[in-house]
């Protein structure tokens, strides 16, 4: 649990990213493929300090029947974020994967000054299109789908 969010009545998934393609399916489907779609690309593209993404947890807390809290810390429990701004529990997966892509980016950048994704010196933005989660590089209107970068990407 992050400190300061102990809700005993919440329904809380803590996922250490190095099983995600075990335990991730122990989430409600539309929250599981966007954490695993999200996790992949963590992997890839990322510009600043120093990052062991093995080292990190998902949560997602559903602390009511309505709204998803998302967030990550690291396994030592030092540093983490949670945060819910209207993240409905059962919105479509790409609209959970662009609420998830978009919650670690903004803390990775805000906080740990890591600019991810990052490509030819701009920040790639998490967006819904057509019904499919992607990644859109805004100098060029290029799209790849969340889930699907690489090295080269």
């Amino acid at each position: 649990m992050i400190p300061g969010h102990e809700d005993p009545d919440a329904t809380v998934w803590r996922v250490p990213i190095s099983e995600i393609e075990t335990r991730a399916d122990d989430l409600p489907a539309n929250w599981a493929a966007a954490v695993r779609a999200v996790t992949h690309d963590l992997e890839f593209l990322r510009d600043g300090r120093p990052l062991d993404i093995q080292d990190l947890i998902w949560t997602f807390d559903a602390s009511d029947s309505e709204s998803m809290l998302i967030g990550a810390q690291s396994r030592t429990g030092q540093d983490g974020f949670l945060v819910g701004l209207g993240f409905s529990q059962d919105a479509p997966a790409a609209q959970c994967t662009v609420w998830t892509a978009s919650a670690i980016q903004d803390e990775l950048a805000g906080y740990r000054w890591i600019l991810w994704p990052f490509r030819n010196r701009v920040m790639l933005d998490p967006q819904v299109i057509g019904g499919v989660a992607v990644w859109v590089d805004k100098s060029t209107s290029a799209t790849v789908p969340i889930g699907e970068l690489h090295g080269g990407a």
